[in-house]
């Protein structure tokens, strides 16, 4: 079974429908080869009494006894047995994590069911991941092992408890009475027990019912897992020491403590507690209780606080964004602040579909860190980046018609309350004409639809009837989508690129040498001001920009002369936190860009989605190969 099979049955299982755009955003692939996938969907789903219904106009579903499919995939028997490159790395981690020793490379490659070659690809994944997270993994004479402080091995079992459960879809109904049916990954289940799961949510809606506090489903989880964790390593004698300041516990607190010590029968230790006052602090401000006014007063001027630094920072916004993200970024900034992080299932996508929102993310970023003192890490960033994209979706410009009707202005009106219907999010109906009417005034608008055929037209024609079939519906679509991805987006993007911008490298390289070797390429060619790499260096620094195999540093527009795309390719790879990247587009852009910034990103987005592309680029061998790859012509 291909390893998205599985994915694209939950995401259809979780959402209900979906349409190939969510399952390209999903998988990186084309339209041609999503078919391929959803032919193995349906003969996979189809022994558990389901059948996959693809509908135009309403999108990817199943029918039929899906209670059993779901259950199936909870007890993963429609996994491939090897795993997916991700959960073999996530499973060699927690292994090495749990071991009470150092095991063998030999005994651990047993294990995997894999080549060696792969293996040791999987080994050096998983000791930069571990390194991110600040342990280490030491190599003996009798094998390999963890090295970890107990606070950084707690951080790192959240963090792969995180990545198992993935989104918290069973917090959805929570407070039904679900806890027995929440799964334990078999993987795991020496983290803790699913006993010890179902007591520890029990003990959290006691919580919220005594203390009236209301915990977001981020700040359940979290919680959650930050409790099992702490059960199980605490009867097991392992304990958090030397929290740096002991404070006053919340009340709060206090109420939690004394729950989880009865409900567990144990006595928990200062410096636990002090580590649990942390999350109940970041929570704090959902409390319902009536004597918190002042608290209440407090977060009210701190939203104004918030809602007028975006305002004054902020480029483009408007009133939706700005509420939006206020409210996102009070308790995030409250939460960051003292020292609690979530993970963000959908930061690699947020990076690779949206590239223009996140790189706005990261400017934001840089403010906030001036202005609080706070760092926001690549997770907190694209949380971030969904709420600008949101704006640039809001914003973005709908292709423009004419409507030209003959048989009166009832047929008129008629199709033009159709068309409304159908396309409000991507037709802007400009007028209503009639024949000689528009012979009078020339067609500014992108296309014209029209009731009856027209000839000698210099923009597209689609001729319709008034009540608008589904052909005609089709027909129109296609032609939108068409002019919204016309050539002037790819002439925007490739007028950027420069020959002497475009070097090659065959050996292994490290993230700051690459960018230094573009900045500095930028900086003589005349595109770039002194300082170029250095500010680029700082602000990767800040957020990764790695996405798969490919980078995308920024250089700040403080530093940039004339806006350019400066290219590296190497092959051997270029070594990128927890990524091995073999292609960087180094973006240096300034203010001339901002009448064509959407259509530079449009192109770039469709360039990151194009594997077979990226995969060509990465062989490319000179500037003209490279640059016909990205499919233009070649600029001195």
């Amino acid at each position: 079974m291909n390893d998205y099979v599985p994915q694209i049955i939950n995401a259809i299982l979780q959402q209900g429908t979906v349409h190939y755009s969510d399952i390209e955003r999903i998988t990186g692939k084309s339209k041609k080869t999503i078919v391929k996938y959803l032919n193995e969907v349906q003969s996979a789903v189809q022994e558990y009494g389901v059948e996959l219904i693809r509908k135009s106009n309403v999108g990817i579903y199943f029918e039929g006894n899906i209670q059993k499919l779901s259950s199936a995939m909870g007890d993963g028997a429609l996994q491939d047995n090897r795993g997916t490159k991700e959960q073999r790395q996530l499973s060699l981690t927690t292994k090495l994590l749990l071991a009470k020793g150092p095991q063998t490379i030999q005994d651990l490659a047993d294990t995997s069911f894999v080549s060696r070659s792969t293996f040791e690809a999987d080994l050096k994944a998983v000791r930069m991941f571990l390194e991110e997270h600040k342990a280490k993994l030491h190599t003996s004479q009798n094998g390999i092992q963890v090295i970890a402080s107990e606070r950084v091995r707690r951080r790192l079992m959240a963090e792969l408890l995180n990545m198992y459960w993935g989104q918290p879809t069973y917090l959805d109904n929570r407070r039904q009475a679900t806890h027995e049916r929440i799964r334990v990954p078999s993987e795991i289940n020496q983290f803790f027990s699913s006993k010890t799961l179902d007591k520890v949510l029990k003990s959290l809606d006691e919580f919220e019912a005594v203390t009236g506090t209301l915990l977001s489903d981020y700040e359940y989880q979290s919680l959650a897992i930050h409790l099992v964790i702490a059960i199980e390593r605490i009867s097991r004698n392992e304990m958090l020491q030397g929290i740096a300041e002991h404070v006053t516990l919340e009340p709060g607190t206090v109420v939690l403590t004394a729950i989880i010590e009865r409900d567990f029968n144990l006595t928990i230790p200062k410096d636990e507690s002090q580590y649990l006052n942390i999350h109940i602090l970041a929570a704090e401000e959902n409390t319902t209780d009536q004597n918190e006014k002042k608290s209440n007063l407090s977060s009210s001027l701190q939203e104004n606080e918030i809602s007028a630094f975006l305002r004054a920072n902020l480029k483009q916004f408007d009133e939706t964004l700005i509420r939006n993200l206020t409210l996102h970024l009070v308790p995030a900034l409250k939460r960051i602040s003292l020292g609690l992080k979530l993970r963000n299932p959908y930061t690699e996508d947020t990076k690779r579909f949206f590239p223009l929102a996140y790189n706005r993310a990261v400017d934001l970023g840089f403010k906030i860190k001036d202005e609080f003192n706070i760092d926001l890490n690549d997770d907190e960033l694209a949380f971030i980046a969904l709420h600008i994209e949101a704006l640039i979706e809001r914003t973005e410009r709908k292709t423009t018609a004419v409507l030209v009707c003959s048989t009166g202005l009832g047929t008129a009106r008629l199709l033009e309350q159709r068309m409304k219907k159908y396309f409000a999010n991507q037709i802007d109906i400009r007028r209503v004409v009639s024949v000689q009417e528009l012979k009078r005034a020339p067609v500014n608008e992108d296309m014209v639809v029209s009731t009856i055929t027209l000839a000698n037209m210099d923009k597209p024609v689609i001729v319709v009837p008034p009540f608008l079939d589904t052909s005609s519906i089709n027909r129109i679509t296609e032609m939108a989508s068409g002019l919204n991805q016309q050539k002037s987006n790819a002439t925007a993007f490739l007028r950027l690129l420069k020959k002497r911008l475009i070097t090659f490298e065959n050996r292994p390289m490290e993230k700051e040498e690459a960018i230094r070797t573009l900045g500095d390429q930028i900086e003589r060619a005349g595109f770039g001001k002194h300082g170029i790499s250095d500010a680029a260096v700082q602000r990767e620094s800040l957020a990764s920009t790695a996405i798969t195999s490919v980078a995308v540093p920024h250089a700040p527009i403080e530093f940039v002369q004339s806006p350019c795309i400066a290219i590296l390719v190497n092959p051997v790879g270029i070594r990128w936190e927890s990524h091995t990247v073999k292609v960087v587009f180094f973006l240096a852009m300034n203010k001339e860009i901002k009448p064509n910034i959407d259509q530079v990103y449009r192109y770039f987005n469709e360039i990151l989605e194009d594997q077979r592309l990226l995969s060509h680029l990465e062989r490319a061998t000179s500037p003209e190969e490279a640059i016909e790859i990205l499919g233009g012509d070649l600029n001195d």
